[in-house]
C-alpha cells in the first residue's frame, strides 16, 4: 500500500529529492523539516524547534485524513542532548493537541537528523511508517541513528518500553 506523504518546512533536509515535492492535500503523513544548524545557544535552538513544530501544527489542518506527523530537525551537535528533551516535550504536546481537535489520534515523531546524512534511509523509514494505521506510535523523540536497523514504530516502541 503506498500512502501520500507530503514534504514542508525546510524540505532540503528530509525529502529524499527535494526539488521533486510536489504539492501534495491528501497526504496521511506530513513530514515537516526545521532547519537548526548554525544556532549556537541552547535557548534559541529551543525556540526555534517549538516556533516550527507550531507551523507543523498549523500547517497539518490541510490534511485532513492525518495519521502521522513527523517533525525532523538539524541541530547543533553540542546542543543534540538538551534539544532531544526539548523534542519529546514538542512531541507530547503535538499529540494532544492534535488528537483534542481533530478528534482522533494522530502519531507524532520528532527526528533528529544533526550529524548524519542518511536521506534515503528517512524517506524509506517514513514511507513504512506512512503505510501503517494510526494509533501505533503515539509520540516520540528519536535520533536518526537508531532507525539503521529498525523501523520507526519498533524504535518508538522500544523507546517506551
Amino acid at each position: 500500500m503506498h500512502t501520500t506523504i507530503a514534504y514542508r518546512g525546510d524540505i532540503a533536509d528530509a525529502h529524499p529529492s527535494p526539488s521533486a515535492a510536489p504539492e501534495v492535500t491528501d497526504a496521511r503523513c506530513l513530514v515537516w523539516s526545521i532547519d537548526l544548524t548554525g544556532v549556537e545557544r541552547r535557548r534559541e535552538a529551543g525556540r526555534l524547534l517549538r516556533a516550527g513544530a507550531a507551523e507543523a501544527l498549523a500547517a497539518s489542518g490541510a490534511y485532513g485524513d492525518l495519521r502521522h506527523l513527523v517533525l525532523t530537525y538539524h541541530g547543533p551537535d553540542a546542543r543534540r542532548r538538551s534539544l532531544r528533551f526539548t523534542a519529546r516535550g514538542i512531541a507530547r504536546r503535538l499529540h494532544s493537541e492534535l488528537e483534542r481537535t481533530r478528534g482522533r489520534y494522530v502519531d507524532v515523531v520528532v527526528i533528529d537528523l544533526s550529524g548524519v546524512d542518511r536521506r534515503g534511509l528517512l524517506a524509506q523509514r517514513v514511507d513504512e511508517l506512512a503505510s501503517t494505521g494510526r494509533g501505533i506510535v503515539g509520540y516520540a523523540a528519536i535520533p536518526l541513528e537508531d532507525l539503521r536497523g529498525e523501523s520507526i514504530r519498533d524504535t518508538c516502541t522500544r523507546d517506551v518500553i
